[in-house]
């Protein structure tokens, strides 16, 4: 039962990397190339090259924080009716009744949504501020806060989302696992 979490913890993790890097990726090429243009499109020099550089990176570090919440949202279609060393996790159009839903629309996944998000939230502060307190004792009983980064928290995010994964059915009513 592990492996079937850990491979679909994977291939989760990799639809949201591929969501969040290619819209922010898109959206940052965007914007630089709007502000290139709407300042008259001078000659590509290398102080022009830098500048657009640092344009697209300023844009793609503001909007990667603003895309991850929705790449959550879209990758957490991937979880379901996907059949994988054997078992897959099926979403149940009614709780009362054994009726499942073979074609998942994002409208069917906006309450498990919620708690998926919320096992991912709660996951992450734990993991933070385990990794806070380990911090605090090895580190002599002095508070820094310089080891933290947001590429710490977005590991904390990925790595709460195994931890979701395996308690998204006994936490959602509307989830189960089904052998395919």
């Amino acid at each position: 039962m592990l492996r079937f979490y850990f491979f679909l913890w994977v291939e989760w993790l990799i639809r949201l990397l591929y969501i969040t890097l290619s819209s922010t990726f898109t959206l940052s090429l965007g914007i630089t190339l709007y502000s290139y243009f709407s300042q008259g499109a001078i000659g590509l020099e290398f102080d022009v090259y830098v500048a657009l550089g640092e344009v697209f990176l300023f844009w793609f570090a503001l909007l990667v924080n603003f895309i991850l919440p929705i790449a959550l949202f879209f990758s957490v279609k991937v979880l379901f009716n996907n059949c994988v060393e054997g078992t897959s996790l099926k979403l149940l159009a009614c709780v009362k009744e054994e009726n499942y839903i073979e074609s998942i629309g994002y409208g069917n996944l906006i309450k498990v949504w919620r708690k998926w998000l919320l096992l991912i939230v709660w996951g992450s502060a734990t993991f933070v501020l385990a990794s806070f307190i380990i911090h605090y004792l090895l580190s002599g009983f002095s508070v820094s806060f310089s080891f933290f980064s947001i590429y710490l928290l977005y590991f904390f995010i990925a790595l709460s989302g195994f931890f979701a994964i395996v308690f998204l059915a006994s936490f959602c009513k509307q989830v189960r696992l089904k052998r395919c």
